[in-house]
């Protein structure tokens, strides 16, 4: 095998070198050089420690072994997107490591002095993947947390305070970006921080978290529940839910005047049997209670068949799409509910 054929340096066309790492094109070079078959080039030895850059997204990666401590002038590492359940081992200089989309649960790397910037989002790490990471990156500058199974901002403040030099934190998405003054109490116990969730601290953030800091405000206790509010805006596929209703509907109407039948748009049950009547729904709620929506007047048969001709042959056909913004509750009230967070780590009602 070749450096050209294995690395996939060069694509199909005949040349360019690809984007996996952006030291690809001075190794081709240096391919063109020496020839595709030099020993030298196609060495482990060699090849290791030449990368400074690799992108590996989506790979179905499953573990990063000990090899990668070869790789010795790596700075930049991707690999999103892939099986990865821990962070095992990193190469020993590397600065920033993007790890995006994985099911990763813990860290247990050595210590990286190096590292600047750690993206661990959408993956399954809890508040003790954020100690253990803060264990072993002392220079940590960046960190990503967000949409993770993050909860306990206590445990986020004992964790990241005895990093000096941390200035940005990402945390959205994560059930501790819910917490009542997330924001102010991070800012507030986190003075090292520039910016929480990419959004910069302001002057007033600022000065209420120093008030707090001044008035020895203790941190609040972590709640049992959130309160949740839904919100309906859309419903799509309503055709599916109506039409074992709409022919049971027609069955009882009289038939149609074979005068007024159009043969080039047949009649349509559905927009017949529930034009101009009213629609609501029975929501099941995470909780596990039962809420009924108040009633969603339904359009005219003229108006449902004209604005599927302004729509045209690619709009949806009559009621499939259904908007429901500003629909609550039949007592006018949103549809609130209230879900525990359980322990720290902990499964709640099954999820």
């Amino acid at each position: 095998a070749t450096v050209a054929s294995t690395a996939g340096i060069v694509d199909e066309e005949g040349g360019e070198a690809v984007a996996w790492s952006e030291d690809s094109k001075e190794l081709l070079q240096l391919v063109q050089q020496l020839g595709p078959r030099n020993k030298n080039l196609c060495s482990e030895q060699f090849l290791k420690p030449f990368f400074r850059h690799l992108a590996l997204p989506s790979l179905t990666i499953r573990e990063l072994d000990e090899d990668v401590s070869m790789f010795t002038k790596l700075l930049f590492l991707d690999v999103s997107r892939n099986n990865l359940t821990a962070i095992q081992h990193l190469p020993p200089n590397l600065k920033y490591l993007k790890a995006y989309n994985n099911p990763i649960t813990r860290i247990s790397c050595k210590p990286t002095a190096t590292l600047c910037f750690l993206g661990l989002g959408y993956s399954k790490m809890a508040s003790e993947g954020v100690e253990q990471a803060a264990r072993r990156f002392k220079n940590i500058l960046a960190l990503d947390f967000s949409y993770c199974h993050v909860t306990g901002l206590q445990e986020i403040i004992t964790s990241l305070a005895p990093l000096p030099k941390l200035r940005q934190l990402r945390l959205s998405g994560s059930p501790v970006s819910l917490l009542p003054f997330y924001r102010l109490q991070v800012f507030r116990w986190l003075p090292q921080l520039h910016a929480l969730d990419g959004v910069a601290a302001t002057e007033e953030e600022q000065a209420d978290a120093q008030s707090l800091a001044v008035a020895k405000v203790p941190l609040a206790p972590r709640p049992e529940h959130f309160r949740f509010g839904l919100q309906l805006r859309k419903l799509l596929g309503a055709r599916r839910l109506l039409a074992a209703t709409a022919e049971a509907i027609v069955a009882t109407l009289p038939p149609i005047p074979e005068e007024e039948l159009d043969p080039d748009a047949p009649p349509d049950p559905i927009v017949r049997a529930c034009a101009s009547g009213h629609l609501w729904l029975q929501i099941e709620l995470p909780d596990g209670t039962w809420l009924s929506t108040d009633e969603y007047k339904i359009r005219t048969a003229d108006e449902l068949l004209a604005m599927k001709a302004a729509a045209g042959e690619a709009g949806p056909a009559p009621l499939d799409d259904v908007f429901l913004a500003g629909v609550g509750t039949k007592e006018k009230e949103p549809l609130y509910f209230d879900l525990g967070i359980g322990e720290e780590g902990s499964e709640v009602d099954g999820e």
